[in-house]
């Protein structure tokens, strides 16, 4: 463990012998003996050596014909909150694993067993205190559902309004902060030990510490579901559930009782058709103004998530996971889509490089530049109406994993978002023509990226970096001059291989005046041999002379050595 990790690796001991028997017995021996972690297993240690499917007397009775990324989802499973919640996110970075893996992480299950009521009644008396009584009039000790972050119980407040009320499991955070030190000290260790993983395992533990510290506080889903609420004030086939502030704080969040058919619940029949489709038009309506007109998005909305209401509306509830990408990032989307329709390859390149991270080499890259041709190429496509979206994003992040490209998180949730609706559309009416109905979202994208005012929007932004560089001109000349005046300018550069390039000559030096010592010393002990033969002398001058020769002979052996073993290295 890195040095500054050790009293994390102390203080949470326990833990890791939790995490290190739970990925022992699902057969992750080869990563428990390359990270260290098997020095927390008690008896099983030698045998975590082999990269096989565990077989002790712990291990699971058929592991050798579960899949690795079906084992790792299960040991996800067992080692509770937080490595749920971590499976869940990387089920949306397609950017980073292949289809097998999603697959897997998606069916990671957020259901596990309610704590007891006792628990959630302390929880609630230390958050309200004296008051719990007077917000609330009753409230149900029999939960309705119990998921891996909380747990949620009906209620009715002091005015008869009936609620349900979100509550934290006991300890959460702290089951948390250890989960994320952990796993902060075990993505150092996989990213020192698996260099060719493609991806950066600190980053993705950072993005994630951030995204689960934020689901933990209740408060943000209260702010979450009212900002959504209000986007939609003017609609009402979409609807979030009212929170009630004055019963709620970070660790409870109390939201409206919302009645209707769960949609995860569907079976076909339920719906005529005709409610079908409004549920359909509602839902794909709500994700896309979401993403690309408001810019803030409920990042999860699959079935689970989904009331439908009379005639068709729909309420989204859970808002605990969002996302939120600038009006920019939402034109350069409609920039991807329309370089794919137009069939440009430059343009694609542009914009792939304005979205991610992309490295000026790979985009010169010719082999790059062939396979986004082969991209685009999938889609020769006459117009939007024939585009599909899911698709083309799909192959977007096929496009992105296989040059190690990282995708930013805001880009992710917002694509996870969006291809969403393709999976609803095939689970309620496969014949639904969801491109058909998208093809006006997808349209105004592309036509508001040159629309008057769009195009009026970038001039100002540009006209304004100009006046800003001009403002702070005379500043920053004054500044140049004051330096050069006193002596104290300086320019800082880097150049590619220059500290190779200074370890090099330093050993040429240092090679250069060893050779010269071995020289005099040759030199040297010769003419003390040479005085002693002639002065017939005691053999002392004879003794210093042999054994400056030998430690000429053991320099040179030594330099012989160094030097060899530099070329090989």
């Amino acid at each position: 463990m890195p040095l500054n990790n050790i009293k994390s690796t102390v203080r949470n001991a326990k833990r890791y012998a939790e995490i290190a028997h739970v990925l022992f017995r699902y057969g992750f021996g080869d990563i428990l003996a390359t990270t260290g972690l098997n020095k927390f297993l008690r008896h099983e240690s030698s045998e975590t050596q082999s990269t096989e499917p565990s077989t002790g007397k712990d291990a699971i009775t058929d592991l050798a014909d579960m899949p690795r990324p079906m084992r790792l989802r299960k040991a996800m499973e067992e080692l509770g909150p937080t490595y749920i919640k971590l499976g869940q996110i990387l089920s949306t970075r397609g950017d980073i694993f292949d289809d097998q893996w999603i697959s897997e992480f998606k069916k990671l299950q957020d259901e596990c067993p309610p704590f007891p009521y006792e628990e959630a009644e302390k929880i609630l008396h230390h958050e309200f205190s004296h008051d719990l009584f007077k917000i609330f009039k009753y409230i149900s000790p029999q939960p309705m559902a119990a998921a891996s972050m909380a747990q949620v119980h009906r209620a009715t407040l002091a005015d008869n309004t009936k609620v349900v009320i979100k509550i934290l499991r006991p300890h959460i955070h702290e089951l948390i902060e250890a989960d994320m030190s952990i796993l902060e000290s075990l993505a150092q260790l996989i990213e020192k030990h698996y260099d060719s993983i493609g991806f950066s395992p600190t980053e993705v533990i950072q993005e994630f510490a951030q995204e689960i510290r934020k689901e933990s506080d209740l408060s943000n889903e209260g702010r979450s579901a009212d900002r959504l609420n209000k986007y939609f004030a003017d609609n009402n086939n979409i609807s979030f559930p009212k929170i009630y502030w004055q019963a709620t704080t970070r660790n409870v969040v109390t939201m409206e009782e919302v009645v209707g058919f769960h949609l995860s619940q569907y079976k076909p029949g339920v719906f005529s058709k005709d409610i079908l489709t409004r549920v359909m038009e509602n839902f794909t309506d709500a994700v896309f103004r979401q993403c690309l007109e408001f810019g803030f998005f409920h990042a999860d909305p699959h079935t689970g998530n989904i009331i439908v209401l009379e005639q068709g509306k729909v309420c989204f509830i859970d808002c605990g996971m969002t996302g939120q990408i600038d009006i920019r990032t939402a034109e350069q989307l409609g920039d991807l889509v329309g370089g794919v329709v137009d069939q440009n390859t430059d343009k694609v390149i542009r914009t792939v490089a304005q979205l991610v991270d992309l490295d000026p080499d790979v985009a010169d890259d010719r082999k790059f530049r062939a396979d986004v041709s082969e991209f685009i190429g999938h889609f020769n496509i006459a117009n939007v109406k024939e585009l599909n979206l899911g698709k083309l994003l799909g192959e977007f992040f096929d496009l992105l994993r296989r040059y190690h490209i990282k995708c930013p998180s805001d880009l992710v949730f917002l694509i996870k978002a969006m291809t969403t609706i393709e999976g609803v559309a095939e689970q309620l009416d496969p014949t639904w023509d969801l491109v058909g109905y998208v093809e006006p979202h997808i349209t105004k994208l592309i036509k508001q990226r040159f629309s008057v005012n769009a195009v009026r929007q970038r001039i100002q932004r540009t006209l304004s970096k100009y006046v800003d560089v001009l403002e702070e001109a005379p500043t920053d000349l004054l500044g140049l001059l004051n330096h050069l005046r006193h002596n104290q300018f300086t320019i800082n550069f880097e150049l590619k291989k220059l500290e190779q390039l200074d370890n090099t000559v330093e050993h040429a030096s240092r090679s250069t005046s060893q050779s010269l010592i071995i020289a005099s010393l040759l030199i040297a002990s010769s003419m003390l041999i040479l005085s002693d033969r002639i002065a017939q002398g005691t053999g002392y001058l004879l003794g210093f002379g042999i054994f400056g020769y030998i430690l000429a002979f053991t320099m040179t052996i030594w330099l012989f050595f160094t030097t060899h073993f530099r070329k090989r290295k």
